[in-house]
């Protein structure tokens, strides 16, 4: 968590099997490093992103991006293995980082912004600006101006 400096916490809110990750956690001796949460309602998935401080993402499935912009608002950098919802979102260096599915690129990455503490902050600021072009007050403005405009457009009628 953000509050926490020295410690190394990893949230999983996934739907993945429980008994898998307990497993994993338990054979490699993660109980005080990994918090299983589970399905979060979604009024409280905010509260998760904004007490983080990266957001690691390895689904090559999601392909709308949704999830990295709630993080990216909350200031979480994103740290994901290239797919169609991640190159639509993520500007590679800039608001995260995108990797091959590859282990060893994807852990570097989130290495890296634990490490740099100076580029994890610009990277928070990047990604939050970035998901404020998205925000329901831009998005509405956005419409309206496409309203106004095809209104003036002579062309049209």
């Amino acid at each position: 968590s953000r509050d926490e400096q020295d410690l190394l916490k990893f949230r999983n809110f996934g739907k993945k099997s429980l008994a898998e990750l307990v497993e994993v956690i338990e054979d490699k001796n993660l109980q005080d490093n990994v918090e299983l949460i589970g399905v979060v309602e979604p009024q409280k998935i905010n509260h998760y992103y904004s007490t983080s401080d990266i957001f690691i993402f390895s689904s090559q499935s999601e392909t709308q991006g949704m999830v990295l912009l709630e993080a990216m608002a909350n200031k979480c950098p994103v740290v994901a293995v290239r797919s169609s919802g991640t190159d639509d979102v993520i500007e590679n260096g800039h608001n995260g980082f995108k990797t091959k599915p590859d282990i060893d690129e994807w852990s570097k990455k989130v290495l890296t912004l634990m490490k740099d503490k100076d580029k994890l902050k610009v990277m928070s600021e990047n990604a939050y600006e970035y998901a404020e072009k998205f925000s329901i007050n831009n998005m509405a403005k956005k419409a309206l101006d496409v309203y106004y405009d095809l209104l003036n457009d002579d062309n049209i009628l």
